[in-house]
C-alpha cells in the first residue's frame, strides 16, 4: 500500500490534521478524466467521470490551485516512480467525457494519492481560508481539513492522471 499527501504551503507554519472520520462527502469511481488549465486563471479544473456504454454516469469536478499542483509535483513523480514501473499507462484509452449536467464541484487544498494492488484512490481534503487566517492570527498550530471527495480508479488510470497533470504522458 502506498500513500502520498501534499498541500499548498503557506508562510505561517500550521499543522493540518486530515479528518478521515465520517467518510467523504463524495465517493465515486472514475474511468475517465479531463484537465483544464485555461478556463479559471490560477487553477486547474479536473473532471473525473465514470463513462459506461458511451454515457456519462457520474462526474465530479475538482478545482485545484496551481500552487497545490506545483507543490505536489515532486511527491507525485516519486509516487509514480515507486508504483508505476509495472503499471501499463500508454495502452490505456481514456474515454471522452460526454456532456453531463448534474456534476458536483469540489475544492482541493490537500491531495492524497494511494493504492493497494490495482485499486487506486485520490482523496481530496479542504479547509476554510478564513479559518486558516484565524489560526495564524491566534498563533495556533493545528487546524482540521475535511475529506470532501474520495475518487477511486484502476491504478493505470490514476498514474495516467498524474502524468497528464504534469504533461508527462
Amino acid at each position: 500500500m502506498d500513500l502520498t499527501s501534499i498541500h499548498a504551503t503557506h508562510t505561517h507554519q500550521t499543522s493540518v490534521t486530515l479528518d478521515w472520520s465520517g467518510g467523504a462527502k463524495r465517493r465515486t469511481y472514475f474511468n475517465s478524466f479531463s484537465l483544464d488549465r485555461k478556463s479559471e486563471p490560477g487553477f486547474v479544473v479536473a473532471k473525473f467521470a465514470f463513462v459506461s456504454c458511451g454515457e456519462c454516469v457520474d462526474c465530479t469536478t475538482v478545482i485545484m490551485p496551481n500552487a497545490l499542483v506545483e507543490n505536489a509535483r515532486q511527491n507525485f513523480m516519486d509516487y509514480v516512480k515507486k508504483v508505476g514501473p509495472d503499471t501499463p499507462v500508454s495502452d490505456i484509452r481514456i474515454p471522452e467525457i460526454p456532456r453531463f449536467e448534474r456534476g458536483v464541484v469540489e475544492l482541493a487544498d490537500i491531495i492524497n494519492v494511494a493504492r493497494t494492488g490495482d485499486v487506486a484512490e485520490i482523496a481530496i481534503h479542504t479547509y476554510s481560508i478564513k479559518h486558516r487566517i484565524d489560526v495564524a492570527q491566534c498563533e495556533e498550530q493545528d487546524m482540521k481539513a475535511d475529506l470532501v471527495a474520495m475518487l477511486r480508479s484502476n491504478i493505470s488510470i490514476q498514474i495516467k492522471w498524474i502524468m497528464s497533470l504534469y504533461d508527462q504522458d
